[in-house]
């Protein structure tokens, strides 16, 4: 019997809608794990709370900040993630972790089904702009069985690096459906708002604030659906540069416009009451995930084959 596969297509619809919202939920951490157990070709047994992985430990084969070491039957961890959207309060983490060579194997990156009791695993809440409770997960010679390990026992990376670039293409679709929630916010307010004897939107200068939020969510959008274009056919993989550059216009364009909406407002949009604060702030959390603007222009110069320049 043939494994239903995870639909990334409705993922983006829901995150869109998610995102118009301005709620703070926890379906990006959910498809994450989703997707990457997806990537895995496995079905999982159980619900996972939080995706512990930091975006260099994937992308960079030098990267050392999270380890595992074979000890027998068992493995150590060792290292910690500074951020996890959802990891305070989480039960069972997800883990991914960049194994230590042995037995004449590569080192490569590989997925732990990790309790958040277990001895040695420190998980400390850290306050965000998004009040996602987030935490910082310290990994201090953690023991894991070889049971607790999720999927193939070699190395992962390709089906990770997959599995991430799908997790990217979702998150950005709810920074859209936040962005252009408070674009439209902002495009009523200054069309009905009276100053001066005539609608705000009247004044050239803010038509083209108007514009350039319009022209940089659309923009976006249409990268979106570059990236979901780019999936292949027999891999149902998105193409890595696609997702690179959407991640970066993304990170670099919304939060202006979320920005801008504030701006707009004028006074309003200092008032809790109205719900461009969320629009804001999801987007600025999001912004961070699965590759900051540094991270993104770095990943897009590896795939060129160009040197990094920040």
């Amino acid at each position: 019997m043939t494994r239903e596969r995870v639909n990334l297509h409705d993922l983006v619809a829901q995150a869109r809608a998610t995102g118009a919202r301005g709620e703070s939920s926890k379906l990006l951490t959910a498809a994450s794990c989703a997707l990457v157990l997806d990537a895995l070709d496995i079905d999982a047994d159980a619900s996972f709370d939080a995706l512990v992985t930091a975006i260099a430990s994937s992308r960079n084969p030098l990267d050392e900040s999270l380890l595992a070491s074979p000890s027998g039957r068992s493995w150590v961890l060792s290292g910690e993630v500074r951020h996890v959207p959802h990891g305070s309060g989480a039960s069972l983490l997800l883990t991914v972790v960049r194994s230590r060579p042995f037995a004449g194997r590569e080192r490569g990156l590989r997925v732990y089904a990790v309790d958040a009791q277990a001895p040695g695993l420190g998980i400390t809440p850290l306050p965000t702009i998004d009040d996602d409770c987030a935490a910082r997960i310290e990994f201090n010679a953690v023991q894991v069985g070889d049971e607790r390990v999720v999927g193939p026992s070699r190395d992962a990376t390709t089906a990770i690096d997959a599995a991430l670039d799908c997790a990217t293409i979702v998150a950005v679709a709810e920074m859209i459906g936040a962005a252009d929630a408070a674009r439209c916010a902002a495009m009523s307010w200054v069309s009905t708002r009276v100053q001066f004897g005539e609608p705000l939107a009247r004044r050239q200068v803010v038509a083209h604030r108007v514009a350039d939020m319009t022209v940089a969510c659309d923009a976006v959008g249409l990268l979106l659906a570059d990236a979901l274009a780019s999936i292949g056919d027999n891999t149902g993989r998105p193409d890595a540069l696609a997702v690179a550059t959407l991640k970066h216009a993304a990170n670099r364009l919304l939060p202006t416009v979320t920005a801008h909406a504030h701006q707009l407002h004028g006074g309003e949009g200092y008032y809790a009451d109205r719900p461009l604060h969320r629009w804001h702030r999801r987007v600025t959390a999001l912004a961070t995930q699965f590759g900051d603007q540094r991270a993104m222009r770095a990943r897009n110069a590896e795939l060129l084959g160009l040197p990094a320049c920040f």
